[in-house]
């Protein structure tokens, strides 16, 4: 048989097994509505008006099915169904005048049980409802079967020990007699009757108050007026009630009962307590019935809150967020208990939880206790399981005698068994394994099945590596969750990094113990050696082709070519990227332009005397040759003659001539000239021009226009202007100097003929 065991819903908590999300929206007192989403619970409305009695039924998934006061029934969109009035649940003011039934997992057919109120003849009736029919919106098909007359206003059901049907549960006014009806899908079985306890009176307020199962289905509460309040045991494999006692005596009137969600706390609430002195007073109260005897339970009693006698508490209810809820009358107020499981005030009564739109009256929705939900979950309490420490499982169980057997799936060991809910087990081996639970009930067993995966090594580097020169690799073991590291080269991290070759190890340690050593060899892998030179020279108009060497390697240069050699016709920056065996290695070659030498040796010069003549070709760089085999940048002389220079570099050779002759040895400024093309006083010169340093030559024509100047002293007149030949006749001249040997200024003017 699987107890009590819990699931995680929307709201992250644990709520008993019956609910699931079937009990998720619930319709009741004057219009009001209460539904449970994953954001906490919400007031909406519905079209139920009650003073007592009400129940709602959801989807598995939490949608609004249908709900009832017990003689109307109305859809999801608050309709009245095809055929849902006139059920026999009294006229409004039954205390548990429905209760739904799911049957099936088909979410298909649902039986609608009621009580008529104060014993009337109706007594238990049930209804069924097709919610396949109208369109999915329901009907009633069969309507008002009796069962049995005439009973109180108690009605409660629990799920079977078969995990498939439901007891519901009456009790027949005026006797101490249950009646135990199991519903399933061949429909509602004959009556299970048990005596026990005191017999209740045969009372319109005796036949008012709760019944409640606990949410395990092995104790029943009972509130009945002034007769009491009586707990009882309840069997749900046979139906059987038993050992029915009173809790509290005939000098109450209690109404609500609801039992904490681990079943161990009974909240009770008393509309009219009387007190020592005969005072009276409303008052809520807590028992811990997980207490070995009545006395026991009885003395447990703890008050939670007491009120004027003007103030009523309704209904008890469990709500899908854990919480005990409970209505405060007159008013829009709802209580809650938010702790339930907690003993005295930790349980913590808030008496103002919900607001609601509307007035409140007594009932809340009534709902079976499903004890038998999901298979049980092995829980495996051991993180990373491995074979340094045992590894521990844990069932939960609603009552820890229930028999067990654990089998760990490892017959080679000493101990593969287990008869304790909670056993521990420790592998030799690594490996995956089936553990398998058997958990023992009255009517059938439940067998579960949790593979686990036990490690014997819990660092895990990776395989064996490569890496590049240069190129350090860091070791990482994964998102573990380790206590210590050693690496072999004492690095306590997660993580080593290094650029040395060879093996490697870490040693791991988790919190619970697991040792481990995982090794790992590295291998360097040299980088590509490219050879370049660092710097190139290239010639005007010529090329060079640059090799990255390296066959079968992957290349790619700065402009994107990706052969292994490269023609290089322009000066620049060339790079290369060699890629071989993953690893790359990068290189750069600068590449100067370079072209033959340029030079000159000017035009031929006078030599005056015995100063010296400088020859310079006015570049530096090369190999120089004079006529008479020197090498000097420049050449110096005094005698006259015709000289000669060859210069040479990588890009080719250039030469030169110039004819140094005896001229004047000061600077002479000639009367005249025949610019007639004979090659003889063509042009008007300046005599002994080598003599100057700087000079400035204008001529004016006798108007005064300028028809010429220069500042060039190797530069003459040619007799014309802008292209055109001049008229013969007299010109003046202005001639500004300095001399070599001499910084001054000199000025001089005069006139020239020009003769045609």
């Amino acid at each position: 048989m699987r107890l009590l065991i819990s699931f995680i819903l929307l709201f992250g908590m644990s709520l008993p097994a019956y609910a699931q999300l079937q009990n998720s929206n619930w319709n009741f007192s004057f219009k009001n509505s209460l539904s449970f989403t994953g954001a906490g619970a919400s007031t909406t409305s519905s079209q139920l008006v009650s003073l007592e009695g009400a129940s709602s039924i959801s989807t598995s998934s939490g949608s609004l099915l249908f709900y009832t006061d017990g003689i109307t029934v109305w859809n999801k969109q608050h309709q009245v169904i095809n055929n849902g009035t006139g059920l026999a649940g009294g006229t409004g003011s039954s205390t548990q005048a429905a209760l739904i039934i799911p049957v099936g997992t088909e979410e298909r057919w649902y039986y609608i049980f009621t009580t008529d109120e104060q014993g009337r003849p109706k007594g238990l009736n049930y209804s069924v409802v097709d919610m396949t029919a109208d369109n999915g919106n329901g009907a009633v098909v069969t309507k008002n079967i009796q069962l049995v007359t005439p009973v109180s206003e108690k009605l409660s059901a629990v799920r079977h020990c078969n995990k498939k049907d439901f007891w519901v549960l009456t009790h027949q006014l005026g006797t101490n007699t249950f009646y135990a009806y199991v519903v399933s899908e061949n429909g509602v079985s004959p009556a299970v009757i048990s005596s026990t306890g005191p017999p209740i009176a045969a009372t319109s307020a005796a036949a008012a108050g709760e019944m409640k199962f606990s949410w395990d289905g092995k104790k029943i509460a009972m509130a009945a007026g002034k007769d009491g309040v009586f707990l009882y045991n309840f069997n749900n494999a046979t139906g059987v009630v038993s050992n029915g006692a009173a809790i509290y005596g005939n000098t109450a009137s209690p109404y609500g009962v609801c039992f904490s969600p681990s079943s161990r706390f009974l909240y009770v609430g008393l509309l009219i307590s009387i007190e020592p002195g005969f005072s009276v007073v409303t008052k809520l109260v807590q028992y811990d019935v997980s207490l070995p005897s009545t006395a026991a339970i009885i003395n447990s009693m703890y008050e939670l809150i007491r009120k004027p006698s003007t103030v009523h508490f309704g209904s008890l209810q469990l709500g899908m967020d854990m919480k005990i809820y409970m209505p405060v009358l007159p008013g829009r107020d709802m209580a809650a208990i938010t702790q339930p499981d907690q003993a005295g005030a930790a349980c913590n009564f808030v008496a103002d939880a919900i607001r609601f739109p509307e007035q409140l009256f007594w009932s809340l929705p009534n709902f079976p206790a499903d004890p038998f939900g999901p298979n049980h979950e092995i829980k495996i309490l051991t993180q990373n399981p491995c074979i340094s420490v045992p590894v521990n499982f844990s069932v939960d169980l609603a009552d820890p005698a229930t028999p067990v057997l654990w089998d760990f799936g490892d017959p080679a060991s000493s101990q593969n068994q287990a008869t304790t809910p909670t056993a521990a087990h420790q592998y030799t081996r690594g490996g995956t394994y089936e553990v398998r639970l058997v958990v023992y009930g009255p009517c059938e067993n439940d067998t579960v099945y949790e593979t686990i995966n036990v490690t014997d090594k819990l660092a895990d580097i990776g395989p064996d590596r490569n890496f590049c020169e240069n190129s350090p690799v860091t070791l990482d073991i994964g998102g573990l969750a380790i206590h210590s590291y050693t690496w072999n080269n004492g690095t306590l991290g997660p993580s080593m990094t290094t650029n040395i070759p060879g093996w490697h190890w870490v040693d791991v340690r988790d919190e619970q113990g697991c040792i481990s050593r995982d090794s790992i060899h590295l291998t360097m892998i040299p980088l590509p050696v490219v050879s370049l030179p660092a710097s190139l020279t290239l010639c005007e108009g010529s090329s060079v082709i640059l090799d990255a060497g390296n066959p079968g390697a992957t290349f790619l240069w700065n402009n994107n070519s990706t052969l292994q050699t490269l023609t290089v016709t322009q000066p620049g920056v060339y790079k290369v990227k060699v890629t071989a065996n993953d690893c790359s290695n990068e290189t750069s070659v600068m590449i100067g332009g370079k072209k033959a030498p340029v030079f000159s040796l000017g035009p031929d010069q006078d030599i005056c005397g015995a100063t010296p003549v400088v020859l310079d070709p006015g570049i530096i760089e090369g190999v120089f040759l004079w006529q008479d085999g020197s090498s000097s940048t420049t050449y110096t002389t005094t005698t006259e003659g015709k000289y000669y220079l060859r210069v040479t570099n990588e890009c080719g050779n250039r030469s030169d001539t110039v004819l140094l002759k005896r001229g004047p040895c000061e600077v002479l400024i000639p009367s005249g000239f025949t610019p007639d093309g004979n090659g003889l006083n063509d042009q008007f010169m300046i005599g002994g021009a080598y003599l100057i340093n700087k000079m400035t030559l204008r001529i004016y024509d006798r108007a005064g226009q300028l028809v010429f100047s220069t500042n060039d002293k190797s530069k003459g007149w040619d007799g014309r202007y802008k292209g055109q030949p001049v008229p013969a006749g007299v010109y003046v001249y202005q001639l500004s100097y300095s001399l070599t040997s001499d910084e001054r200024t000199i000025n001089t003017k005069g006139t020239i003929t020009l003769i045609r």
